[in-house]
This record gives structure tokens, C-alpha cells and sequence, in this order.
């Protein structure tokens, strides 16, 4: 049994056959859609026989400026042809017709929005309005439960839209992860243990290494040890280059592998840096901080949710919902039919597999509350969405 590392969504929009979403090892579709640039989402856009397909089919990559300026570079440029920015907010795409001779009759209009995930640095929803249909795709995201409300994009006239099918990211829909801590409350309580390890009278060269689960998404940690500490975050060159165009990220990183802190490949502390582009370190102590939500089951969110021990620190740090703000996002909006993508990321291959991750469907009769005009999912269909 052999194991790889394959895409969180398998890109199928059944409601849309013309499109793929967040998965690129299939080839023929008119369009494709990436909400980030993390790699599992990635999977099949950089081998020859997509980009080929692209050029030879004039076809398009749709994603956020921010995610355009990484893949660029990640690219090298070859796919900046391709590559179609675009802006938080509402667009229409046009989807040409299989026949080129009809006028255009049988091009389908498609409206996308784009819409902030919370995940990560440039990450996006996808909410896709045909003439028939409102879906919403969620990437990878996590939304405070009191902040849905404020997402004009799924309102309309003060309520939230009809969706007649959410595709929604289940990361950590089971109870071991009902509550998450606010991120910033965590960074804040890790900071002031990095600022006591840096500041300990009795021991000199002390620097803080940082892991993260990730490649981008934790751009407002390094703002915030530059706010607090006065440092910045030594990133390579390889990493660096992301951030180019954005001068908010690249005040709070540095160049100068001397910095007390850096971005770290050891998740451990019994390795050297040399694949942190930093030689000399015999001589320096580090904290190794890691940043991660997989580790922590069964939350307390009264508690600071850090764990120290000697010169290690975990630090809870979700960009996926928890199960109550899951529950409360997909309770607020109520789609007709709900469709769920989630871990484990690594598919154990034994033979033949299908890689649709049918969810749930709910009833196509929608429930209202009357008492507050707040549109409820059946108790019946939560349970069997997020009960064991």
C-alpha cells in the first residue's frame, strides 16, 4: 500500500461540469477556479500536460490577486498567460459553448464572487451563480460565527442568500474539535513566553525558531513579533520572493540571517539549520516554536493553549474551523445539499478509488425559525452531519 499527497477536494462543481475547482489533474474543463495556494490544493498545475492544455485551449485559471502573484512566481512566469486575477467581489465569466458556430447561444454566464476565507494569506470562497443555481465553495476557511453576518457577498436585503449547494471545508468536524482559541489570543500568549526566552539574564544567544504546518498563513505572526519583540522574521530567499509585491509583509521579514528569529524546517530540536539558509548555530540556544491545530484535541478556550516544554512550544493556531463555528456557518445559511471535503490529505492508494467525498443532502424544504426569522438546518440533519 503506497501513500501521496492529493488535493482536500477532488475539483468536481457537479452543478458545474464546465469548471474544476482547486485541483488541476484533469484536463478539458473551460475553466479552473484555486482559492489558495497551499499545496494540496495545487495538485496536477504545474505538470506539462496541464499547461500545455492551457495553451493549446486558450483556457483560463481564475484566483485572487494575491494568489496570482504567488503562482506567478512559483511558475516561474510560464503561467502569467493564463492566470486570471481578480478582485474581491462579483464577476462574469463567460464559459464558451461547444458549438462556436451558434452566436454564442450556448455560452453560459457565470457570475463568481469572491469572498476573504480567513485561512490564509490570499485565500478565498467561491460563490457561483448560474441562471439556475447559487453554490458556494469555501476553500479551506474559517469564519468567527459572529462575523457571518457581515459578509455582504452572502447577504441580500439584510439575509443570507439561498444556496442551493455548499461545498464546505470539514477539516475538523468531529468532537475532539469543538472549540478553537482565537488566533490572535494565542499568538499573544506565545509571543510573551518568546519574550521571556529572549530576555532570560542567565543565558546568552538565545534565538526563537518558528514552524508552521504551512507555507503561507501566518503572515500576522510575523507582524506581530515585529509589533511586540521589534524583530523581524528571517525567511529565505525562496520564501521571501512571495511577498514581493506586498510591502506590509515584507517590512516584518528580513533578509539578515544574524535575526534572533527565523522560519524553521526542524520541527525538533535535535537537527542543525543549514536548510534554513543559517550555518552558524552551534553556539545559539533556540526556542522552537510550532504552530499547528492537528495536536490539539478537546480545547479549552478559557485556557491560553500553549504548551512549553524545556526549549519546545506548541501553539494552538487553527486556520480551519472547529466543529461549533462549522455548525453554526453551515446552521446560518442552510444550503439545500451539502457536500464536505476534509482530512486525512493522505490517501492510502489500494486499487481503484473514487475520489468524490459525497457529504450529506438535506432536504430540499428549507426550515425557518419564526421566532427570530433565522433560517435553521433540521436537528436530524445536523446530527447525522457533525455526530459520530
Amino acid at each position: 500500500m503506497a501513500g501521496r499527497i492529493r488535493s482536500s477536494f477532488n475539483g468536481r462543481i457537479k452543478e458545474i461540469p464546465e469548471i474544476f475547482v482547486d485541483n488541476f489533474e484533469v484536463v478539458g474543463k473551460k475553466a479552473y477556479f484555486l482559492s489558495h495556494c497551499h499545496e494540496d490544493h495545487i495538485q496536477g498545475l504545474f505538470t506539462k500536460k496541464f499547461l500545455a492544455y492551457l495553451k493549446q485551449s486558450k483556457t483560463f485559471i481564475y484566483m485572487s490577486e494575491i494568489s496570482a502573484s504567488i503562482i506567478d512566481v512559483m511558475s516561474d512566469g510560464d503561467y502569467g498567460t493564463y492566470i486570471k486575477p481578480l478582485k474581491l467581489g462579483s464577476t462574469i465569466i463567460t464559459l464558451k459553448g461547444d458549438d462556436s458556430d451558434d452566436d454564442g447561444a450556448s455560452d453560459l454566464y457565470l457570475k463568481v464572487s469572491l469572498i476573504p476565507a480567513g485561512h490564509c494569506f490570499g485565500s478565498v470562497m467561491f460563490l457561483f451563480r448560474t441562471p439556475t443555481k447559487t453554490i458556494l465553495y469555501t476553500g479551506d476557511f474559517r469564519i468567527n460565527p459572529s462575523d457571518i453576518s457581515k459578509y455582504n457577498q452572502l447577504h441580500e436585503n439584510g439575509q443570507p442568500i439561498e444556496i442551493d449547494v455548499m461545498y464546505v471545508d470539514t477539516t475538523f468536524q468531529d468532537k475532539l474539535h469543538e472549540e478553537f482559541p482565537k488566533r490572535s489570543e494565542t499568538v499573544d500568549y506565545a509571543i510573551d513566553e518568546m519574550k521571556k526566552w529572549l530576555d532570560d539574564e542567565f543565558e546568552e544567544d538565545r534565538c526563537i525558531a518558528l514552524h508552521t504546518s504551512a507555507r503561507f498563513g501566518y503572515e500576522f505572526v510575523y507582524k506581530e513579533i515585529f509589533k511586540r519583540l521589534k524583530l523581524r522574521v528571517y525567511v529565505k530567499p525562496a520564501i521571501r520572493q512571495f511577498y514581493w509585491k506586498f510591502p506590509e509583509i515584507l517590512n516584518v521579514i528580513t533578509k539578515d540571517p544574524e535575526s534572533k528569529v527565523h522560519l524553521c524546517t526542524q520541527r525538533f530540536a535535535n537537527g542543525d539549520h543549514r536548510n534554513c539558509d543559517i550555518d552558524k548555530t552551534f553556539d545559539k540556544t533556540f526556542l522552537y516554536v510550532h504552530f499547528s491545530a492537528l495536536r490539539w484535541n478537546n480545547c479549552d478556550v478559557n485556557e491560553k493553549m500553549i504548551n512549553i516544554n524545556q526549549n519546545k512550544m506548541d501553539v494552538c493556531f487553527a486556520t480551519h474551523c472547529s466543529r461549533s463555528e462549522l455548525n453554526a456557518f453551515v446552521t446560518y445559511f442552510a444550503p439545500k445539499k451539502i457536500v464536505g471535503f476534509r482530512e486525512p490529505y493522505l490517501i492510502h492508494l489500494k486499487g481503484n478509488h473514487d475520489f468524490d467525498d459525497a457529504f450529506v443532502e438535506s432536504p430540499p424544504k428549507k426550515v425557518v425559525c419564526k421566532r427570530d426569522g433565522v433560517k435553521k438546518v433540521p436537528v436530524d440533519v445536523l446530527r447525522k452531519i457533525f455526530d459520530d
